[in-house]
């Protein structure tokens, strides 16, 4: 993809031949987990993507709306956790998301050290970029002994995914912000999945650089910056309800800004698509047509 304006190639770091060998050949690690809590949308939707939907016995509140959770019993585990309803459900693996709110992040490594206490696994997703966020899903292979069916998942939303790429218009980086988390509204930047996605998808984020991966942005710092578009990528659900699609212009003072005003402040639609799972093609695809639609 570095034909469009010189963005990076999309690459998953490690193959799924190579690490399956290394795994198959030290014979050393955890058994193979049959019991999985999937705490975030994404986590779940990689579980039911590798075929490990009887392995899933638990997923967290945000995962509403997803097929393959129906009927699962319900846990907290977005901003706030509940680790003795987790240890309930008897898991040997407890997979999460690190969001970008600061108070989910405290609450979240309080909550994972509670549950590691109780002798279970939590791992905790932090992708630093798309190839990171396919990996995920090679890493949950691994663990579950799913490695064939993590490489064919790669392979098809990999497949999508350069699919809705290739419709980025070429030389074309649209000054952008991009805001991860509604209250108080944070943004991202190098680091984080989602910049990485918002460049491959043709977007220049106006907080790059900013020497961390999540930060609070307020009014006037995204004024001063002057975005030509603003995307609202909010997985919470107080970003839900009917105010949702003009959650940026009812903001005091937001609507000045002229993204807002020019018709250019998109929000994601399905929250469930900003989480870093196997459907980053269908976010991709919202995303060019965000940033390169006529306003």
């Amino acid at each position: 993809m570095g034909r469009n304006g010189g963005r990076p190639p999309l690459k998953v770091r490690v193959s799924p031949g190579r690490r399956a060998h290394l795994h198959e050949a030290d014979g050393v690690g955890p058994p193979m987990a049959t019991r999985i809590v999937a705490l975030s949308p994404s986590s779940a939707e990689a579980a039911f993507a590798l075929g490990l939907q009887d392995e899933v016995v638990g997923v967290g509140e945000a995962c509403t709306g997803l097929p393959g959770a129906a009927g699962k019993p319900t846990v907290a585990g977005v901003t706030t956790f509940d680790a003795a309803a987790v240890l309930d459900l008897k898991p040997q693996l407890v997979l999460a998301y690190a969001v970008p709110s600061a108070a989910g992040r405290a609450a979240g490594t309080a909550w994972v050290a509670e549950v590691r206490a109780a002798g279970v696994e939590v791992d905790v997703a932090s992708p630093e970029d798309t190839g990171g966020v396919l990996h995920e899903l090679l890493r949950l292979g691994l663990r579950t002994g799913r490695v064939a069916e993590a490489s064919a998942a790669i392979d098809a939303t990999r497949g999508r995914l350069e699919a809705v790429l290739a419709r980025v218009p070429p030389d074309v980086a649209v000054a952008c912000y991009l805001e991860a988390w509604p209250d108080p509204p944070t943004t991202v930047a190098a680091g984080h999945w989602l910049h990485d996605v918002l460049q491959l998808c043709g977007g220049r984020n106006v907080f790059e650089p900013s020497g961390a991966p999540a930060l609070a942005a307020s009014l006037d710092e995204v004024a001063t910056r002057a975005p030509q578009a603003m995307l609202g990528v909010w997985p919470a659900s107080s970003a839900a309800g009917p105010a949702r699609p003009a959650r940026f212009a009812l903001r005091p003072g937001w609507d000045a800004l002229s993204a807002v005003g020019e018709g250019r402040a998109h929000v994601l639609p399905d929250p469930l698509l900003a989480w870093p799972g196997p459907r980053v093609d269908a976010l991709a695809a919202w995303m060019v047509g965000a940033l390169h639609a006529p306003a």
